[in-house]
């Protein structure tokens, strides 16, 4: 069996990683704050979430889901403070 690779989209801050449907497959993200960081199938930061952390200053989120899980609008994500990282798809 084999993997297949995923395209990484930059994170700077909270706002719209990708619109229209896909395989959310994973992030890597830093806060500057302490917060919750989440992750919707939407354009805005509401609906279905399809991850969500609690951060302390500092910390990484990291997600790496077996199998990746389906998005249909698009990816949103809405996080405290200054985010960097990426989310893979």
């Amino acid at each position: 069996m084999s993997a297949k690779a995923g395209a990484a989209i930059p994170i700077t801050g909270s706002g719209t990683a990708f619109t229209g449907p896909g395989v959310y497959r994973g992030c890597a993200l830093k806060s500057t704050s302490a917060g919750t960081l989440r992750i919707y199938d939407n354009v805005a930061a509401s609906g279905t979430l399809v991850a969500i952390f609690e951060l302390g200053a500092g910390a990484v989120a990291l997600d790496d889901p077996s199998g990746g899980i389906y998005f249909s609008k698009g990816l949103h994500v809405a996080g405290p403070g200054v985010l960097e990282g990426s989310i893979r798809i």
